[in-house]
């Protein structure tokens, strides 16, 4: 039996995540917890910034294979709905930069949504992730509505439907 080394570094985070005590999964129809993150070019970005947006938060690391499935579905999603009010804020967690820029260096489109580098990890434990990438959906007035941990293709749809959802609610 062939073993995947991206499937093993994914385990092998999910239990690193467990080993710091973040399996307890931030619950969902909670207020999102506040944060504030630094792009590489230095931008600071603030979740509550974005009140009355939906904001789509997504966890990943260039060492995770799902995340390398799941960025270029979001920059159709940035495309998609930006103009009707999503924002997409990817916390990428790799302590090195370099990995993180060949990641995204690699992509044929490259995010235009805002990419924040928590090199030290202090916004996962904030929403207790269980594995990588996690997707949250917080509502515009800042509730977590959705959470997805992992990535698979066929729950795209269901993604485009809690989008649609959550900016068809209240709008402004």
């Amino acid at each position: 039996m062939r073993r995947n080394p991206m499937r093993m570094k994914c385990t092998v985070a999910a239990f690193v995540l467990i080993g710091f005590g973040w399996l307890s999964a931030q619950a969902v129809n909670t207020k999102a917890p506040a944060f504030e993150g630094k792009t590489e070019e230095g931008r600071t970005i603030r979740l509550e910034a974005y009140t009355g947006k939906v904001v789509l938060l997504d966890f990943w690391a260039s060492w995770c294979g799902p995340c390398r499935e799941e960025m270029p579905f979001l920059v159709g999603l940035d495309d998609a709905y930006r103009d009707l009010g999503l924002v997409i804020l990817a916390i990428n967690i790799d302590r090195n930069a370099k990995n993180a820029e060949a990641f995204l260096s690699a992509m044929k489109t490259r995010p235009a949504f805002p990419i924040l580098a928590d090199r030290d990890s202090k916004i996962p434990p904030l929403y207790k992730l269980e594995g990588m990438p996690t997707t949250i959906l917080v509502d515009r007035a800042g509730m977590i509505r959705f959470k997805h941990t992992g990535f698979k293709p066929e729950k795209k749809p269901q993604y485009r439907e809690e989008i649609g959802a959550l900016l068809n609610e209240n709008q402004p």
